[in-house]
């Protein structure tokens, strides 16, 4: 970092190159100003930092009054409602169901760019868990007249440490997807052990569906930021 006369700061980069010129050692010094480059990186990472914690006091404060209005709808539901009055209930409790899972994603995208996401360690017993997962998502098939199932081959342990919730939430969010794009047949959710070394195992999770798939030429595309491989989100 460099001072002109102006007291402005000025970002030099310096490159060294030692070569021999005429049997004596020298060296070749390059300098450079890189000072729009380094004034524009540390103005993204500010607005990225900014951007993170707005994002999680938000979720925060939303999450209060959620919780409330939850509460009060699972409390609704203990009376003797009408067949109407009932499914108006439902439809509350749906939607804030759904609001609440956003809020949490929401939440997980700012400790992922605050590099504070944390892979839980705990024992759980896998089967159960899918079979927890999967059985969330039998009710939305069977309006469907979808078939959903979940194999898991028999060299798999069901007994291993790992994080059961981030788990279950990418599971969710693909099964989820599944049966939005899946009109008729079925959907299937297959374990398979890949290796095992020094006690750490590999499992292989893989989702299939008879929807309506994705174009090879889409597949890059899906990954991207605000992108789908078609561009209505109501088919």
């Amino acid at each position: 970092v460099y001072y002109d006369d102006n007291d402005s700061e000025v970002i030099i980069y310096k490159k060294e190159i030692p070569f021999r010129m005429d049997n004596e050692d020298v060296s070749l010094e390059a300098f450079m100003d890189i000072t729009p480059i380094e004034i524009a990186r540390k103005r993204e990472v500010a607005a990225n930092k900014a951007k993170s914690e707005f994002l999680a006091k938000m979720s925060h404060e939303i999450r209060t009054p959620l919780n409330g209005i939850i509460g009060m709808a699972n409390t609704l539901e203990t009376f003797h409602l009408d067949e109407k009055q009932a499914d108006a209930v439902h439809i509350i409790l749906k939607s804030a169901d759904l609001l609440l899972s956003i809020i949490n994603d929401i939440l997980d995208f700012s400790k992922i760019e605050a590099g504070k996401m944390a892979i839980e360690e705990t024992p759980y017993k896998l089967r159960e868990e899918l079979d927890a997962t999967v059985s969330l998502f039998k009710p939305r098939a069977k309006e469907k007249e979808l078939e959903l199932n979940f194999k898991v081959d028999n060299n798999v342990p069901d007994r291993i440490i790992g994080d059961p919730f981030r788990l279950k939430q990418v599971i969710s969010n693909l099964i989820g997807n599944s049966i939005k794009f899946t009109y008729e047949g079925m959907i299937e959710l297959t374990v398979e052990k890949v290796k095992k070394h020094n006690g750490y195992i590999t499992l292989h999770f893989a989702i299939e569906d008879t929807g309506i798939g994705i174009p090879k030429e889409k597949l890059n595309n899906i990954f991207a930021s605000f992108s789908q491989a078609a561009g209505s989100t109501t088919r």
